[in-house]
């Protein structure tokens, strides 16, 4: 979140989902993500290259809160357009609040400070500029402070708070977009696929907020707050709607967690400086060749394409760990099932390497 895009149409829909959320019992934090401009985003002349006021709030939207839209849009036309405009209305009330700006060099330190500060609420929502980190962009990168960490998510649902982040449209379908992302932040955070929830918001830009439930209490009152809003004024105008969500079979999952638990995997000694990690063989696990080859075509199918230096593979994401499949070819006897823990890895299959394309 940047000051100076502080009142337009994406804090109206955030600030409206907040409030409903709030309205079902649950006490609500923010951590804005605050961001300075990045110097690829201006001009040689200094000015933005992202026109500032290009998304208000249009007139004929207003309806869905007046009131509300009003306020944001006096902030939005003011000279004293910022994040801490916004605070000083009161629009979320009781809201506890962090807007120190992200940094690259003290981005843990930073966190352990909103942390601090956001502690004791049901529910923090996370605002970057961009959303949940890409693979494209390195922890240690410049454009690094507009995202979210998928570990600094779990941090929160870890401590029993639960977790609505927003998060910029890929270009993907919008089935597998979503597909991808519910299953990266299921298997980074613990929390099953099916227990997420997303509400979008299309209007001028597409925006999409996805809530990580750390408790059924949660989940059936943030659902709640969603449907209202989609069923009431706010999906009548077309401002926001459920998406479509490409959903992994709940029976499939809990099959899969159930062979992998029962199996007796090996330590590779051979890799266990540059790439500690387990693994199982075909014909040597325990149980079935059929429950085997289920698990194989699953990682294959539903897995996310991700590379080990310049090497792709499939991998999925369950319970902390990364798994994938070392296959030759569709009749090798020899399929072998890998898998490390993600807190232990030390190298990113998220990066290509120096060499690749």
């Amino acid at each position: 979140m940047q000051d100076r895009y502080a009142g337009d149409i994406g804090d109206f829909g955030k600030i409206a989902l907040l409030r409903a959320i709030q309205s079902q019992g649950l006490s609500v934090a923010v951590n804005w993500y605050r961001v300075e401009p990045l110097d690829v985003e201006l001009k040689a002349d200094g000015s933005f290259k992202q026109e500032d006021g290009k998304y208000l709030i249009p007139d004929h939207l207003q309806v869905c809160d007046e009131e509300l839209a009003k306020s944001l849009t006096k902030i939005a036309r003011s000279k004293n357009r910022s994040i801490q405009a916004l605070e000083k209305q009161s629009m979320i009330p009781g809201a506890k609040y962090y807007r120190d700006p992200v940094t690259v060099e003290d981005r843990e330190r930073w966190h352990v400070h909103a942390m601090t500060a956001l502690n004791g609420v049901d529910i923090v929502f996370l605002d970057p500029d961009n959303g949940m980190l890409v693979k494209s962009v390195g922890k240690r990168s410049v454009r690094s402070v507009k995202y979210t960490f998928y570990e600094e998510v779990r941090d929160y649902i870890k401590r029993g708070q639960s977790v609505l982040v927003y998060n910029h449209r890929g270009r993907k379908a919008e089935g597998q977009y979503f597909r991808e992302l519910y299953h990266r932040l299921s298997g980074t955070v613990g929390v099953p696929e099916e227990e997420l929830i997303a509400i979008t918001f299309p209007k001028c830009s597409v925006r999409d907020y996805i809530a990580i439930p750390v408790s059924k209490d949660h989940y059936i009152k943030i659902k709640t707050a969603m449907e209202e809003m989609v069923e009431g004024i706010w999906g009548q105008m077309g401002v926001c709607r459920f998406p479509k969500v490409e959903k992994v079979l709940e029976t499939r999952i809990e099959d899969l967690r159930e062979f992998f638990h029962k199996q007796k995997w090996i330590f590779a000694k051979t890799y266990a400086q540059k790439a500690p990690h387990e693994y199982i063989v075909r014909g040597k696990h325990v149980g079935c060749d059929d429950e085997f080859m289920r698990a194989v075509d699953y990682i294959l199918n539903h897995g996310i394409t991700m590379y080990f230096w310049n090497h792709p593979n499939k991998y999925i994401f369950l319970d902390g760990r990364q798994y994938w499949v070392r296959r030759d070819g569709e009749d090798d006897p020899t399929t072998i099932i890998n898998r490390c823990n993600l807190d232990e890895y030390k190298l990113s299959i998220t990066w290509k390497g120096p060499n690749a394309e």
